[in-house]
């Protein structure tokens, strides 16, 4: 199963790199420019205070999941689009060779991207701000960046394949899971909304009562909840029988 979905994961990667024109010099230029602004020049502009900021939470893994969203998207919608998918689900590839290997493949993709880019940013932080010394980010950034890069990048992989699996067109699948992302931001602000007085100052009490690294674990671990979800719902929703849609 393994060399199945390493067979998957290749063939995914390489259709990665082909989107976004890899093969290309201005491809290759625009990739440069993109680690050269969030990695070198962020953490030269920003000064010291940069590998300390709350911000950082927020740019890498937003970064990882933007790599990985156009994959997923077209994993199967794309596919099928193309008129792929037949040839596809008609190899001697199993169902959870083909599931796995197309999520690893942009999860990895999205993952080692936007990591690569913090440490280089981390790196360029200490070469330029550093005097000597060792700039380190505090407990709280340094585990929970990594950590929300991989739950969030693995909420885009599970559910964008989740979503490509029933959708006809890319079109239609970006769209659907746009309304998804929404409803994910949306929905705690909305149900916030509903809840008495006294349990929203209740909540802000004890929001207010937690450090910083266990509301990033927190937020890392519902994200990851989603994940399992979208996850168990792919498996089930994956029918070869019932994928080949018009």
């Amino acid at each position: 199963m393994l060399t199945d979905i390493r067979t998957v994961m290749w063939k995914e990667g390489k259709h990665m790199w082909d989107q976004v024109g890899g093969a290309s010099l201005t491809g290759r230029l625009t990739l440069l420019a993109f680690v050269g602004v969030f990695g070198v020049f962020s953490p030269w502009v920003s000064g010291p205070t940069w590998i300390s900021s709350p911000l950082l939470l927020f740019v890498y893994p937003f970064t990882a999941a933007a790599v990985v969203i156009q994959p997923v998207i077209d994993s199967f919608a794309g596919e099928r689009e193309r008129h792929t998918l037949e040839t596809l689900l008609a190899s001697r590839l199993s169902d959870s060779a083909i599931l796995f290997g197309k999520m690893l493949a942009a999860l990895l993709s999205g993952c080692g991207f936007a990591g690569a880019m913090l440490l280089l940013g981390i790196l360029a932080a200490n070469l330029m701000h550093g005097h000597g010394g060792l700039l380190r980010p505090p407990a709280w950034l340094a585990v929970g960046a990594p950590l929300l890069i991989v739950a969030l990048a693995g909420f885009v992989a599970t559910g964008g394949v989740f979503v490509s699996l029933r959708a006809p067109t890319v079109r239609q699948a970006t769209q659907t899971f746009g309304f998804v992302i929404l409803a994910v931001m949306l929905g705690p602000l909305l149900i916030g909304s509903f809840l008495p007085a006294a349990t929203k100052a209740m909540l802000l009490t004890w929001v207010r009562g937690q450090n910083a690294t266990t509301m990033v674990l927190l937020a890392a671990g519902a994200l990851l909840a989603l994940d399992g979800v979208f996850l168990a719902a792919a498996f089930r929703q994956f029918r070869r029988g019932r994928l080949t849609l018009d």
